[in-house]
C-alpha cells in the first residue's frame, strides 16, 4: 500500500446531524492523551461509559439521577475533549481560527456535530479499554505479581 492508498483507507465521508459533509480521518484517542491534548482522565471516563454499555439502550436518560449528574458535572471536560477530538479529525473542511470557504471553526460546529465526529473517531475505545482478568466474570482488576505463586 503506498502513502495515498494508506491515507484514502484512514478517511471517512460522513454527513453530520446540521447536513454537513466532511470528511473525516482516523484519530487515535491515545495519541491525543500522549500528546496532552485529550486528558487522560477523560479517557478512562470514555472506557468507564463503553464498559457499561453507553448510553445506547434506548433507555430515556433521567437527569435527576447520580450518574446524570455526574456527566453533567463533567460536560465542560467533555466539550473540550469533542474539541480535540473533532480539531484532529476534521479533514475537509479544516478546521481554522477563522471561518472562510475552506476552513470551519469549532464554534461553528453544535455539540451534536461534535458528539457525531467524536462516535466516528472513538470506534477503537472498546479496543483500547485496559486489560481486566475475568475469572469469575466480574471484571475485576488483574491480580498483582505478589499475589501469584511461585513456580515450582
Amino acid at each position: 500500500m503506498d502513502l495515498k492508498q494508506w491515507r484514502a483507507s484512514r478517511r471517512a465521508t460522513i454527513t453530520l446531524p446540521s447536513g454537513l459533509e466532511v470528511i473525516l480521518q482516523k484519530v487515535s484517542l491515545q495519541d491525543l492523551v500522549v500528546s496532552g491534548t485529550l486528558p487522560a482522565p477523560l479517557l478512562q471516563e470514555v472506557y468507564r461509559v463503553y464498559q457499561e454499555g453507553g448510553f445506547g439502550d434506548g433507555a430515556e436518560v433521567n437527569f435527576d439521577s447520580p450518574e446524570m449528574s455526574n456527566i453533567l458535572e463533567k460536560l465542560p471536560d467533555a466539550i473540550k475533549m469533542f474539541d480535540a477530538v473533532s480539531r484532529a479529525a476534521l479533514a475537509q473542511p479544516c478546521v481554522g481560527e477563522v471561518p472562510d470557504d475552506e476552513h470551519i471553526t469549532l464554534a461553528e460546529l453544535s455539540l451534536e456535530d461534535k458528539e457525531a465526529i467524536f462516535n466516528w473517531a472513538s470506534a477503537e475505545v472498546p479496543a483500547l479499554t485496559p486489560f481486566r482478568a475475568e475469572p469469575n466474570g466480574d471484571g475485576a482488576a488483574a491480580p498483582s505479581g505478589g499475589e501469584l505463586s511461585p513456580a515450582p
